[in-house]
């Protein structure tokens, strides 16, 4: 077994420094327990694993330190049958509680009942489930301890840093683990698991920002269906698809499900009849007229649109929009991007919302075409800026 005093460098306090944690291993399990002091990292000899000599108080941090570390090491040796991280939770006093579970013990019997069908959550709920727990175990084993009762704002502050920091992710990102976190905490109230209230405090927010979204007008439109592809015919089933989700205000996820039965004619005109991947617990069906351009690509198609991965079809989509040269300056979140820069697969959708709306369509219309089902959720979509509000509002009397 070895203890060696470090000081987290993951992650600086407000004030400057940095939390004294013991790194452990035993056999081939390794674990930090994280204590309660705090230096600076000028003051910390990395070499010798102690506070230098010539910082205040020194002898007395270093001597607590490796009276803590006594303790633990004397602890883990009573408990051999314990992993070390159980063992060290049990040490913590009061991590393991209520049924025995941990946080993370807790989320993966949570995931583990959603996927046998015991909460009904969809595939994709499970999936991001999935990637919060991953995150959380990384955070845990790296920086600090993540559990019920060692939530508070210093824990809190820290997991978002590192979310950041150290994974990269968008701000949005780390706002949907936040939710997925609340959840988990939530549901393990209801089980009886922990009576914690940390996550109903203010500071425990979702983080989110306006998302990196744009939508391309009618102009735009046109140029890209009408796009010579010959020297780049990699890119002509993405385009395609990309025409026809814009048309029938398809999802990514819908788009690569289309088959000829989802066609049906009537009267003389050809519809689309789809039950959104999304919503389809709902009962979400949506009807929508096929433009002549749609029917004739889903033809040529025969009507199997081959699908790559989502990331793949983005960059092949800018590559589109770089081609068609769309690259006048767009400023969001105050950062400029050339506008090929922006176009994904759900730029589609998007487009078709925001034209059908600049073009007077009633709300009700496209709320029932692209299956939003409050009004609320819909306006998210639309993209119009205020000019193109005011050219619209300017064709009303009160304006004449």
């Amino acid at each position: 077994m070895n203890i060696t005093p470090k000081i987290n460098t993951h992650y600086i306090r407000k004030d400057g420094k940095h939390q004294v944690r013991l790194a452990i291993t035993r056999n081939s399990e390794r674990a930090y327990f994280n204590t309660d002091f705090n230096v600076f990292a000028n003051d910390w000899d990395e070499k010798k694993h102690k506070a230098k000599d010539k910082r205040e108080n020194a002898d007395t941090i270093n001597f607590k330190i490796n009276e803590k570390s006594n303790e633990i090491e004397k602890f883990l040796i009573d408990k051999p049958e314990l992993s070390l991280k159980t063992a060290l939770k049990l040490f913590s006093q009061g991590t393991i509680h209520g049924k025995g579970l941990s946080f993370i013990e807790f989320v993966q019997n949570f995931i583990n009942d959603c996927e046998k069908g015991k909460y009904k959550r969809e595939k994709g709920t499970i999936k991001n489930y999935k990637g919060t727990l991953n995150h959380v175990k990384d955070f845990d084993v790296n920086v600090k301890a993540f559990d019920f009762t060692t939530l508070n704002k210093d824990l809190y502050d820290c997991f978002t840093f590192y979310l950041r920091s150290e994974k990269k992710l968008a701000e949005n990102s780390v706002g949907k683990i936040i939710k997925n976190i609340k959840s988990f905490i939530n549901e393990a109230i209801e089980q009886g698991i922990t009576n914690t209230t940390e996550h109903r405090k203010k500071y425990f927010k979702k983080p989110s920002e306006e998302p990196d979204t744009i939508y391309l007008n009618t102009e735009e439109i046109e140029i890209i269906s009408n796009l010579n592809l010959s020297k780049h015919p990699h890119l002509s089933d993405e385009r395609d698809r990309f025409i026809i989700s814009y048309y029938l205000l398809l999802r990514y996820s819908d788009s690569i499900t289309i088959n000829e039965g989802n066609i049906f004619k009537q009267d003389g005109q050809y519809f689309f009849r789809k039950q959104p991947q999304k919503t389809k617990q709902h009962n979400n069906e949506v009807v929508v007229p096929v433009k002549p351009i749609v029917l004739e690509i889903l033809k040529k198609n025969e009507f199997n649109l081959k699908a790559n991965t989502n990331q793949e079809a983005n960059w092949k989509l800018k590559e589109i929009g770089k081609l068609a040269e769309l690259d006048i300056p767009v400023e969001v979140n105050g950062k400029t991007f050339k506008k090929y820069e922006l176009i994904t697969t759900h730029t589609a959708r998007r487009s078709g919302a925001t034209n059908l709306f600049l073009q007077k369509v009633p709300v009700k219309i496209i709320m029932d075409l692209g299956g939003w089902k409050t009004e609320k959720s819909f306006m998210l979509y639309i993209r119009a800026d205020k000019i193109e509000s005011a050219k619209m509002a300017a064709d009303y009397e009160f304006f004449k």
